[in-house]
């Protein structure tokens, strides 16, 4: 009985900042170069991807070309919402289909 009074008299925890936590959203973003290139990508902080792609240590594709600006993005839920959708993107190989599916 004293065990029942004890655990009634308790306050529940409540997991601090879960409510009123800001999720995280995912983007699918589209970059154009200087030289005209396109490039697709998923990230959750796309600023800080775009700074990446423009930076001198760039290692991957996106150092061939110059002058990386965004052109295109699509907010998502999850991760695999937004790679889903990346894929979906990065399937149109003609460019005229592509600039009007995402309406350039």
């Amino acid at each position: 009985m004293n065990r029942q009074k004890a655990a009634a008299g308790r306050k529940k925890k409540v997991r601090a900042g879960v409510a009123g936590r800001k999720r995280k959203t995912y983007a699918v973003y589209v970059l154009r170069s200087n030289e005209g290139r396109m490039y697709i990508g998923y990230s959750q902080d796309v600023e800080k991807r775009i700074r990446q792609h423009n930076a001198a240590g760039n290692r991957g594709w996106t150092r061939r070309f110059t002058g990386w600006k965004e052109i295109y993005r699509e907010e998502f839920r999850t991760r695999k919402q937004a790679m889903r959708r990346e894929r979906e993107l990065k399937r149109i190989r003609s460019s005229k289909k592509y600039k009007k599916m995402v309406g350039i």
